[in-house]
């Protein structure tokens, strides 16, 4: 009975041990680099509406670059944001909707980069967007596709999912309207009581 008992603490005692010793790199899961993946979080869930107001100044967005896997990141990776307008298309009609792309004069991207740092799962440095809201020329919801275009390191897959994000902007503001001929200008205003 002292045998059995002898080896059942020494048997337990290794497994003990054998637990608290530290994971092998990538939890002992075999090439878990095919787990990892770049995306933009923000691309979850649909549309993002961004509704704008008339201020006479352009309004920047950070866009964010996330990473998810077994491994950490080994050095900074560096994901590259592009407009992809040909998704407009393809986004009325899986949504059965009728946005417009918006126009390339109402926007541009500061920074097209964003970085993730090594060893961490979000970006820092944010990729930029600029938005005018001087340039729109009505009320409407225009939508803008902004795709993961490249990822610093080519053994990185970009998740499908979430690569491309779909940004709904609308500038609600009054709006004047000028006639071509200077003597007859006028501007068109909301008015209560005519």
């Amino acid at each position: 009975m002292k045998k059995f008992t002898l080896y059942s603490l020494v048997l337990l005692a290794v497994a003990v041990m054998a637990a608290c010793q530290p994971l092998k790199r990538g939890y002992g899961i075999d090439a878990p680099e095919q787990y990892s993946r770049v995306y933009l979080a923000a691309a979850y869930g649909g549309m993002k509406e961004i509704p704008l107001t008339d201020d006479a100044k352009p309004t920047e967005i950070g866009i964010y670059a996330n990473y998810s896997g077994l491994v950490s990141l080994a050095s900074d990776l560096v994901v590259t944001v592009a407009p992809d307008f040909s998704m407009v298309a393809r986004y009325n009609q899986e949504n059965h909707t009728a946005y417009k792309p918006l126009h390339q004069s109402c926007f541009s991207l500061v920074r097209d980069q964003a970085v993730i740092g090594a060893g961490t799962t979000l970006s820092e440095n944010k990729a930029i967007l600029s938005i005018d809201p001087r340039k729109f020329l009505d009320n409407e919801v225009y939508l803008l596709p902004l795709r993961i275009v490249s990822v610093s390191d080519a053994s990185l897959q970009v998740n499908t999912g979430l690569e491309v994000l779909y940004l709904g902007i609308s500038c609600t503001a009054d709006k004047v309207t000028y006639t071509t001929d200077p003597l007859l200008d006028f501007m068109i205003s909301p008015t209560v009581n005519w």
